[in-house]
């Protein structure tokens, strides 16, 4: 008898799985509840550990996968976008004061880099998935960090610093995808929140690039995460969609420490 279901549909995720050290997948354009037990009854036979599954915005996971798989809702991920006008000129990007906003050269993140990196991941479904180790999810945003200033996850990192001390004070990475400008990650270091600093670096990558002749831009965060949206909103970004995000445990008692 023929198997009835595409299978192709788990799909294994070789950077995800070498990086965290277990095997990794994503269900992919799947809606069908009756696939999705199936696919994950093969990601179980395959000892595959963790198994990503996003919905889109009227669905969601029937209560017995999630009992029998290990699954729990760990995000709401919420896509935004904006379209922009070329910057007056040099220097029309204006930063607080006492903080100057340039573009991070050096091939290599610094602490205060990494520390950034983790604290953009705050509402991150890594972090609030309570059966993904915390180490991988700290392992996970120092790489990206570290892939971006090497510019292998990002064609430009952009940081805020005082003056004075010279310490980081935010950070944004900027990549460019099918002609649109894609915004990373973004962190202001708690102690210099409500000044100004976030809204600075956005318009930063935002003429970043208008200077290279792109003038839209995509980032993608938590509902949750309530003032990143309200940061993009007021900088004229709109929101497009907000799916829920699953994450899977088929192994259950097999998950990794």
């Amino acid at each position: 008898m023929k198997d009835e279901f595409d299978h192709s549909r788990l799909v294994p995720l070789s950077w995800d799985s070498a990086h965290f050290g277990f095997p990794v997948a994503r269900l992919e354009k799947v809606s069908d509840e009756r696939l999705a037990f199936e696919l994950l009854k093969q990601a179980r036979r395959q000892n595959i550990v963790l198994v990503y599954w996003q919905l889109d915005s009227t669905q969601e996971a029937p209560s017995d996968l999630l009992t029998e798989f290990a699954g729990r809702l760990v995000d709401w991920k919420a896509t935004y976008h904006s379209t922009f006008s070329a910057p007056a000129g040099p220097g029309s990007v204006s930063a607080p004061r006492g903080v100057c906003i340039q573009e991070h050269s050096a091939p290599i993140a610094c602490s205060q880099l990494h520390a950034l990196a983790i604290a953009a991941g705050a509402y991150s479904r890594f972090r609030r998935d309570p059966a993904f180790p915390p180490d991988k999810f700290l392992s996970m945003y120092t790489t990206w960090i570290d892939r971006s200033v090497q510019r292998q996850a990002a064609d430009a990192v952009l940081v805020a610093q005082s003056e004075a001390a010279g310490e980081l004070l935010g950070m944004v990475t900027i990549a460019v995808q099918a002609g649109m400008g894609i915004i990373g990650l973004l962190a202001v270091a708690a102690a210099a929140r409500g000044q100004g600093i976030g809204s600075a670096l956005i318009a930063a990558a935002h003429a970043w690039l208008a200077e290279r002749g792109w003038n839209q831009c995509r980032v993608v965060t938590q509902r949750d995460n309530v003032p990143a949206c309200r940061l993009y909103e007021r900088c004229g970004y709109r929101c497009q969609a907000v799916v829920p995000v699953y994450h899977f445990w088929p192994q259950e008692g097999k998950r990794p420490m």
